[in-house]
C-alpha cells in the first residue's frame, strides 16, 4: 500500500502536476489523520468498556458488603430491643419489687451484652484509597455510598462513648455482685446440700440488693438505656439508608446488563 502511494507521487513529480500533486499530498494527510482518529475511537472504546466493567464489578462486591449490613442491621435492631427490654425490667425490680431482685440475674446477660459496631466497607474503602470512586458513573450512587460512610464514622465515635458507660456499668456490677457465688450455684446446684444452697441463695440476694440500691449502678444502667434507645433510632435510620442504596445500585446493575 505505501509503495503504491509512492509511485503515485513520484508520477505526479515527473509529470510536473504540482497542483495535482499538492491536492494528493493534502488528502493523504486527512486520510491518515482519519485512521489515527479511527484507531484513538476504538482504542477509547475498548478503554471505556474495560472501565465499565471493573465499574460493574466494584457495583457487585458493594451490593454484597451492603447486604451483609442489611442483615446486620436487622439483628442488631433485635438485639437493642432485647437489651432495652431487659435494662427496663432491672430498673423496675430495683425499684418496685425487692422481693423479686433475683430476677435480676436473669436479665443482666440480655441488658449488658457488648457488641463492637463493625460495618461491612471493605469495598468502599479499597476504592477510596484507590481513588476508584470516580469510576462509578451514578452521581446519585456516589453521593450515598459517602453519606452512609459519614453516618458510619459518626456512629463508631458514638459507639466509643457508649462502650465508656458499658464499662462503668459493668464495673459498677461486679462491685456489687460475686460472680464466685453465681458460678458456684449454677455449676454445682445439682451435687449441692439444700442448706449449702440456701446460704449461696442468700449471699447472692443480698449482693443483688446491695445492687439495687447502688444509685452508681442505677443511673449507668439508665444511662445505657438512654444511650441505647438512641443507638436504635441511628440503626434504623442506617437501615432504611442501606435498603435505599441497595436498590439504587441493583437498578443500576440491571440496566447495564440489559
Amino acid at each position: 500500500m505505501i509503495k503504491f502511494f509512492r509511485k503515485i507521487r513520484q508520477k505526479l513529480l515527473t509529470e510536473n502536476k504540482f497542483s495535482k500533486y499538492l491536492i494528493y499530498v493534502i488528502g493523504e494527510i486527512i486520510l491518515v489523520v482519519i485512521g489515527i482518529l479511527i484507531a484513538l475511537q476504538i482504542n477509547n472504546v475498548n478503554e471505556s468498556k474495560k472501565l465499565e466493567k471493573i465499574e460493574l464489578g466494584y457495583l457487585n462486591r458493594l451490593l454484597i458488603d451492603l447486604k451483609k449490613d442489611q442483615d446486620l442491621w436487622t439483628s442488631t435492631i433485635k438485639q437493642k430491643k432485647e437489651q432495652l427490654n431487659a435494662i427496663r425490667k432491672i430498673e423496675d425490680i430495683a425499684y418496685f419489687n425487692q422481693d423479686s431482685i433475683f430476677l435480676i440475674l436473669d436479665q443482666v446477660p440480655s441488658a449488658l451484652v457488648w457488641n463492637d459496631f463493625n460495618s461491612h466497607q471493605t469495598t468502599f474503602n479499597e476504592m477510596l484509597s484507590g481513588g476508584n470512586l470516580n469510576l462509578i458513573k451514578n452521581d446519585s450512587i456516589k453521593i450515598k455510598l459517602l453519606e452512609l460512610d459519614d453516618a458510619y464514622n459518626l456512629e463508631t465515635n458514638r459507639v466509643t462513648t457508649f462502650k465508656i458507660e458499658h464499662t462503668n456499668t459493668m464495673e459498677a456490677f461486679r462491685s456489687n455482685v460475686s460472680f464466685k457465688n453465681v458460678a458456684l450455684l449454677m455449676g454445682n446446684a445439682e451435687v449441692l446440700k439444700p442448706k449449702e444452697i440456701e446460704v449461696i441463695n442468700y449471699e447472692i440476694r443480698k449482693d443483688l440488693k446491695s445492687m439495687a440500691n447502688d444509685k452508681k449502678f442505677i443511673n449507668n444502667l439508665i444511662g445505657l438505656g438512654y444511650n441505647y434507645n438512641n443507638q436504635l433510632k441511628t440503626i434504623n435510620h442506617l437501615k432504611i439508608q442501606t435498603e435505599q442504596l441497595i436498590e439504587l445500585i441493583q437498578t443500576e446493575i440491571n440496566n447495564r446488563i440489559e
